[in-house]
């Protein structure tokens, strides 16, 4: 299993000069998260769900004593998050980044049915999505090479900036 968090939009640099302004510059896509199954090996009827539900359990985003209600992790329509979520009123002076984030979750799985034949494949789906601000200047505290406030920095501010390095 691979859990990693994956930056799905950030935004130009943009200096700010006085206090109380607001961030215009709008968030670049850069990855529509997705719920998805595909299948390597074996029957692909109504497996999907089971493989998403199970994925569910071992991320602790659903119970396995759950009576077969899909959870929004399993929900493969499920909506990407909304990029353009409003306006950011910065309280300094600088030249900030906003972004945003899921934490992406994949696992290959493997299981038998009840005609004893194996069926194997990949489960993608995703959980927590979140946003931020960061000042170019500023480097960001206790920092992980992982973090996607980094790759913002990196891709907006540059990678010598200050943001950029761990």
């Amino acid at each position: 299993m691979d859990q990693r968090h994956v930056l799905t939009g950030v935004a130009e640099k943009e200096k700010i000069d006085r206090k109380g302004a607001e961030l215009t510059h709008q968030l670049t896509p850069l990855h529509t998260p997705r719920t998805a199954v595909t299948f390597e090996k074996g029957s692909r009827a109504g497996d999907a769900e089971h493989a998403l539900r199970s994925l569910a359990v071992l991320i602790g985003e659903a119970n396995a004593d759950d009576d077969g209600v899909s959870t929004e992790f399993t929900n493969v329509h499920r909506a990407a998050p909304d990029l353009d979520n409003g306006s950011t009123a910065i309280d300094g002076v600088g030249t900030f980044v906003q972004y945003a984030w899921v934490r992406q979750v994949t696992a290959d799985f493997r299981h038998t049915c009840g005609d004893g034949k194996p069926v194997t494949g990949r489960a993608t789906g995703w959980v927590i999505d979140g946003s931020g601000t960061l000042e170019c200047s500023a480097p960001i505290e206790d920092a992980k090479k992982e973090e996607p406030a980094l790759d913002a920095a990196r891709l907006s501010c540059g990678p010598d900036a200050p943001a950029a390095r761990t």
